[in-house]
């Protein structure tokens, strides 16, 4: 309950209550990894749309990435956890990590959406850095995984072009999450 309360709460911008409904969360359930999947949104949300001094939002990234990382440690199959992972490194340029969990993510879990369009920005990115032959394969590598994702969520992303970071966060936090909110019966 206070998973789904925190995660309301997060959502109508009450952000005091928020936090105490996660600290409650993670009291009463530990290894719950889809809270620190949730709070790890939460704080990449507010770096990249917050309006902050690059100081704070570098903090807030921080934090995202501890989230997404105690997520894994909680729950080490998370293939949501590692999805997060990729995509924090992704902004905070590191590559080889952003390839590195985003190829675990679709290991965990090829049918997931959203882990196929995180390393498809993963590879693109690291096709940026690359030559010849390793370039072509990466760039090869990106166009199919994003068609996979386009594939297994068709009204979300099929047709749509390579995403780069951002664009793969924009759809990990709305569309590529499990639901965390069900409508009432």
């Amino acid at each position: 309950m206070n998973y789904f309360l925190s995660a309301l709460t997060n959502r109508l911008k009450q952000f005091e209550q928020s936090r105490k409904y996660f600290e409650r969360a993670v009291l009463a359930e530990p290894a719950n990894a889809d809270m620190y999947i949730e709070r790890g949104n939460e704080s990449a949300k507010v770096a990249l749309t917050g309006g902050l001094e690059k100081k704070d939002a570098d903090l807030q990234i921080t934090n995202a990435r501890i989230m997404y990382e105690t997520a894994i440690a909680a729950q080490p199959s998370s293939y949501q956890g590692l999805t997060g992972l990729s995509i924090i490194s992704l902004l905070q340029n590191n590559v080889r990590d952003a390839v590195k969990y985003g190829e675990a993510a679709v290991a965990a879990n090829p049918n997931y959406a959203g882990a196929q369009y995180a390393l498809a920005a993963a590879y693109s990115e690291a096709s940026k850095s690359a030559d010849g032959a390793q370039k072509s394969k990466l760039i090869g590598d990106s166009q199919k995984a994003n068609l996979k994702a386009g594939l297994l969520d068709k009204p979300n992303l099929e047709g749509r072009e390579v995403p780069d970071g951002k664009a793969a966060f924009r759809y990990f936090e709305s569309g590529g999450r499990t639901l965390v909110m069900t409508s009432p019966k």
